[in-house]
């Protein structure tokens, strides 16, 4: 049996502090996906393999004052084999959790001391891709935004059936696969998604206006992936890229104020540990490595 752990922390006096290392049995330690609820007391971790069957699974743990303990029961794939995906999601008081597993994606809320189904399973086959990339949920966990590699879709939860916001999204040509990571504010009113791809990948704005999805604007992102990511009021835009060229780094831009370059200077990160210098080569400030946001 193999294990693996996920490592919570706090900032305390502008430095973060370990509040709690949440130990999990797995049959891969390196395979995991997390997700916070928005105070920080429920963690959501999916499991690609589990230990006691060939099921993909997600736990959600809450804080008791000193540790995390887990909330419930595992949430497990319906039939032998179907793993859980990239993608695990949290609503903001960690009551609502969204899970990728197999070809479907799952939503449960916390009810009456058990996770509950929330009846239908969105079904991600499309052109022999049997796995949702990405998942991401509003605030109150009504609205699920879906990556796919070729697709994004939004569904709200309304008469106890799911319903689809606006219309499918898809990469236009030399794109990447669109839906490698989504992100959505806390109303479900914007949208954020980023994609992957061996030319070019790119990471796109969207605001939700008149029941259709409208492009604020694009980032040209780095040359493998890019992950996006919204604020709560949907006013800041993090984009994290990798290049082979240039490594990881993180933008931050503010999109209440449209511009050719992020707010904060492009962040280099270590595949491991603290921050480490830029390598040599192209900057993410010479283009192609990071792109420009574009205002629509």
């Amino acid at each position: 049996m193999g294990s693996g752990s996920v490592t919570v922390y706090e900032m305390v006096n502008e430095a973060w502090a370990l509040m709690d290392v949440i130990l999990v049995d797995t049959l891969n330690s390196v395979e995991h996906t997390v997700s916070l609820s928005k105070d920080g007391s429920r963690v959501a971790i999916g499991d690609r393999w589990s230990n006691d069957s060939n099921h993909g699974k997600g736990r959600v743990f809450e804080w008791d004052g000193s540790s995390f303990r887990k909330l419930g029961d595992d949430i497990y794939g319906e039939s032998r084999l179907q793993t859980t995906a990239s993608g695990i999601a949290l609503s903001d008081d960690g009551l609502v959790v969204a899970l990728s597993i197999a070809t479907f994606v799952r939503v449960f809320e916390w009810s009456a001391g058990s996770w509950t189904k929330r009846r239908l399973n969105l079904d991600g086959r499309s052109g022999g891709r049997i796995s949702w990339d990405s998942v991401a949920l509003s605030g109150d966990g009504s609205i699920v935004a879906l990556g796919l590699c070729e697709r994004v879709q939004v569904f709200e939860w309304k008469d106890t059936k799911w319903i689809q916001v606006g219309q499918t999204l898809k990469a236009a040509s030399g794109e990447g696969r669109l839906g490698f990571s989504v992100s959505l504010s806390c109303s479900g009113s914007m949208l954020a998604v980023g994609s992957s791809g061996s030319d070019r990948a790119v990471s796109k704005v969207y605001t939700l206006a008149d029941e259709t999805w409208v492009e604020l604007g694009g980032l040209i992102g780095g040359d493998y992936s890019t992950r996006a990511s919204l604020s709560s009021d949907g006013s800041t835009f993090v984009v994290g890229l990798y290049s082979g060229r240039s490594g990881f780094f993180v933008s931050v831009y503010n999109l209440n104020e449209p511009s050719d370059t992020p707010t904060s200077r492009p962040i280099p990160l270590a595949i491991s540990g603290p921050p480490s210098v830029p390598p040599s080569g192209p900057r993410p400030t010479d283009g192609q490595t990071s792109g420009t946001l574009r205002p629509r």
